[in-house]
């Protein structure tokens, strides 16, 4: 219980830390959007700008999460290419000065009945951590369907996932090096959770070239 409290506070406190330093990147990019800048810089300001935007409404969601509120938001259809575009506009300028390259495997007609925005942040933390831990290579992008599940793999060409890691990492607050100060974890703990709203799965994995992780998700609604 004590554990669960004190991690309820470290939520709250990180969520209002974050909130601050993002209200400003959103003023100071719309003031510099404004600038007679080049196509090339717009467009650099434009991924930090989508990107602030994101972050801001995961913020909201670990709050909404934190104060056990009901979550009532209703499932949508879309299709796989939405999904794919939105994740892409916020991942194409992370990979802009490295040498990855971003790969998408999929049916753009096909359609997932999904919790939209915190399936498309979920992927976006993902591909995040994929390209943090990747130095040159690909990230890959593999979505599969069958009659029962939809199945979103992320794959990298980077160190993998420690021994510990591959037990911890979706815990939130997790820390690989205990030396950091840094919330490592609160990423995929937030992907784990939107696994869970969703009923369905995460996979975190090592293959021959790098780390894989899955989000499967039942093609079914299913009620909270």
């Amino acid at each position: 219980m004590e554990h669960t409290r004190t991690a309820k506070k470290d939520i709250a406190s990180l969520s209002h830390d974050i909130k601050t330093p993002l209200t400003a990147i959103l003023s100071n990019t719309e003031l510099l959007l404004e600038d007679d800048i080049t196509l090339e810089q717009q467009d650099l300001l434009r991924g930090i700008y989508h990107a602030a935007i994101r972050t801001k409404s995961y913020v909201d969601v670990l709050q909404k999460t934190n104060q056990e509120e009901d979550f009532n938001q209703e499932k949508i259809d879309i299709t796989l290419q939405q999904i794919v575009e939105d994740v892409n506009q916020s991942l194409s300028p992370l990979v802009y000065s490295k040498e990855i390259t971003l790969n998408y495997n999929y049916h753009p007609q096909k359609t997932v009945k999904c919790f939209d925005s915190l399936l498309t942040r979920a992927l976006i933390n993902i591909g995040e951590n994929a390209i943090r831990h990747t130095s040159l290579g690909m990230v890959s992008f593999t979505i599969t369907q069958d009659n029962n599940q939809t199945t979103f793999t992320v794959s990298d060409e980077g160190v993998g996932f420690s021994k510990e890691a591959l037990t911890h990492a979706t815990n939130m607050f997790w820390q690989q090096d205990k030396s950091r100060n840094q919330h490592y974890g609160i990423g995929l703990a937030f992907v784990s959770h939107v696994a869970n709203l969703h009923r369905g799965s995460l996979k975190l994995s090592n293959t021959n070239t790098g780390a894989c992780v899955s989000l499967v998700i039942p093609n079914t609604d299913q009620k909270l």
